[in-house]
């Protein structure tokens, strides 16, 4: 059985693709446990919501549930989980289906995205809501990159409806999809940084009216007012904001700068320590015990007694807006780096290997580019060499500065002879060509047909 870690890193391009269908409400439905009773999988499904794993179990649930204890599987069924739990179960239940039943897996996974579609009707017409075609696009590929056989996958796409060769162009694959997923990702994160601000605001004022500014005894926890109804009704609304805003940042953290997941998701739950002290002043016998290095916001937007105990609502406050604003600093960061997603659109070996070797110096590149947005010329364009790659700058762009901008940027070309050197200056010049990117696919391609090796 393969390692999970390393299958999740196979699976984890299709689970962001497959999460963009929003599965929450369908994963809970009662078509979503007729399509596993059919795929004989009901009981993966089931266990891993009667038995979560501690990864699941870890999990801050919302407020309506009881805290102070930890989450009791018997409380929940396949109707009543948390939704909290759910972009962990589901990852869970991919791995669990990749694991146990890999050959069936395409199948499963177009399966269910048909029954999805069906399921997800327009609340005023009751028609089903057709998927976007991108995100089929994207699954396709997945599979692909799975190393699932193009013929297997044409047979359960067109069984499932959908014409498999309709989604394979090339320019989806290398070009197009990986820009407009750049484009998407930061109007989310955009967004996502101005709903932060709102819940700083609002954090802020929570924390103002929780205190208590009499001078009543009991250290800091005398600091804190009982809340009222209206009080409790904002302060769950709060932990509901925030919550959502983490969630939502978290999977973009997990699926597109992976490296900082970590980091993100331990100031959100706290970190926690081993110690080693005696049991009781009585017994001297050596325990290993585990304590908090820090609280996370989750812990600290709880209000719990222990936190009130030891902390004041100003203290508080500090400490949730500073480990928030590391949270947001992160996402800001992905927005950043971002631009390099239409190369990682692009499979290793199709840069480097094959077509390389084949060509020579007599054959062509042709591409049909779009000449503007109302009217369409198909065009045969040749690009051999550096020097014709400036000419095409010349033909193609009107404005002088970006013309010189353009061809420094191609000139860099030249003397780098790594490939790591040239797959960064590559994606310089992706961010550098913006708007024009589809128009500039010839040079693109001549481009990745000459990376160093």
């Amino acid at each position: 059985m393969e390692d999970s870690s390393k299958a999740w890193k196979k699976l984890k391009k299709i689970y962001a693709h497959l999460f963009q269908l929003d599965l929450r409400s369908y994963l809970k439905s009662q078509n979503f446990e007729f399509f596993c009773i059919g795929h004989d999988i009901e009981n993966i499904w089931g266990s891993l919501i009667t038995q979560p794993s501690q990864n699941i179990r870890s999990i801050q649930i919302t407020p309506q549930y009881d805290l102070s204890l930890p989450p009791i599987p018997e409380h929940f069924n396949r109707y009543t989980f948390p939704d909290l739990w759910t972009n962990e179960l589901f990852k869970e239940f991919l791995l669990s289906i990749y694991s146990i039943k890999e050959i069936q897996f395409p199948e499963i996974v177009i399966t269910m995205i048909r029954d999805y579609s069906k399921w997800n009707k327009d609340l005023q017409t009751g028609n089903p809501i057709p998927i976007d075609e991108d995100i089929i696009t994207s699954i396709a590929f997945d599979l692909i990159d799975l190393d699932y056989a193009e013929e297997d996958l044409q047979n359960y796409f067109g069984i499932n409806g959908y014409d498999l060769n309709s989604y394979l162009e090339l320019d989806k694959l290398k070009i197009k999809s990986g820009y407009e997923e750049f484009v998407e990702i930061n109007q989310k994160i955009d967004r996502l940084e101005s709903d932060a601000l709102t819940i700083e605001n609002d954090i802020q004022h929570l924390l103002v009216s929780v205190e208590n500014s009499s001078n009543n005894p009991g250290g800091d926890f005398g600091k804190w007012k009982t809340l009222d109804r209206d009080l409790t009704e904002y302060h769950t609304r709060v932990i509901k904001n925030y919550e959502s805003w983490y969630t939502q940042s978290h999977f973009l953290i997990q699926n597109y700068y992976d490296e900082k997941e970590p980091e993100f998701k331990e100031l959100h739950d706290g970190k926690m320590m081993e110690f080693t002290e005696s049991n009781t002043p009585w017994d001297k016998t050596i325990v290993t015990r585990k304590r908090h290095a820090f609280y996370g916001i989750s812990d600290l937007l709880q209000f719990r007694e222990n936190i009130k105990y030891r902390y004041d609502p100003q203290s508080v406050t500090q400490q949730i807006l500073g480990l928030f604003s590391k949270q947001q600093g992160i996402l800001h960061a992905l927005s950043e780096i971002s631009t390099l997603l239409p190369y990682k659109k692009i499979k290793e070996t199709q840069i480097v290997e094959p077509q390389v070797k084949e060509l020579t110096p007599s054959q062509q590149i042709y591409i049909q580019t779009q000449a503007n947005a109302s009217q369409t010329n198909e065009t045969t364009i040749s690009i051999q060499s550096i020097s014709q790659v400036n000419d095409f700058i010349d033909k193609t762009i009107s404005d002088k500065n970006k013309i010189n901008e353009l061809k420094q940027e191609i000139k860099k070309f030249e003397s780098i002879n790594n490939k790591q050197d040239y797959l960064k200056q590559y994606q310089t010049l992706v961010g550098t060509l913006a708007d024009h990117i589809t128009v500039f696919v010839p040079v693109l391609q001549f481009l990745l047909q000459h990376v160093p090796k």
